[in-house]
């Protein structure tokens, strides 16, 4: 996001957004290719295994002849430390893109690991702008299971540092290098 030359703003969305029932179902395995061969599945402690998403997503990377792999330790308002540890497992396992299945927590943590898992620096250091980071991102998809979060379609990403008592954003345009796959019975199961 930046300010045009009459000082109005300008706003540069390059997503591929997917909306209905059903919708991510149908899609993904024509997505996924585009996140390679090595994709890590990002959610958070509860939801996606209680409702059996892992296990459904699991079939679709399968079925797509994807490696799967799976981080589940993301909390509300994620920890440095655990987009770190994500980060870790995916250079670890050489992985090559990312799927986000969750709220809005779940969303910034994705993009927070996509960079993390190439980037040598700690998370923190590229939050405000401090540090430009070396490599861009990976790769990532996200299917949101709240609604008006707006992080499935911004290029931002919030994480909390829990040392310093601290929540900031990382602002980052290759964030929106992604897919959406967004549908509405995710609320149903929210009530």
């Amino acid at each position: 996001m930046k300010s045009g030359k009459s000082g109005g703003l300008y706003l540069h969305l390059p997503v591929k957004y997917y909306f209905g029932i059903g919708i991510w179902e149908k899609k993904l395995s024509d997505l996924l290719p585009l996140l390679g061969k090595r994709v890590l599945l990002i959610t958070g402690r509860k939801f996606a295994q209680k409702h059996g998403y892992v296990d459904k997503i699991k079939n679709i990377f399968e079925s797509c002849n994807i490696k799967f792999f799976h981080y589940n330790k993301i909390s509300p308002n994620p920890k440095t430390h655990e987009i770190e540890t994500a980060g870790e497992l995916a250079r670890r396992e050489k992985i090559t893109g990312l799927l986000g299945f969750g709220g809005g927590s779940v969303m910034d943590a994705t993009k927070a690991i996509s960079m993390s898992a190439v980037n040598k620096d700690k998370i923190w250091s590229y939050t405000m702008r401090q540090k430009t980071p070396e490599i861009s991102p990976l790769p990532f998809g996200l299917i949101p299971t709240t609604p008006a979060t707006g992080s499935e379609l911004n290029s931002s990403a919030i994480i909390t540092n829990t040392r310093e008592k601290r929540k900031w954003g990382i602002l980052m345009i290759a964030f929106s290098r992604n897919f959406q796959l967004w549908t509405p019975y995710f609320q149903k199961l929210l009530i």
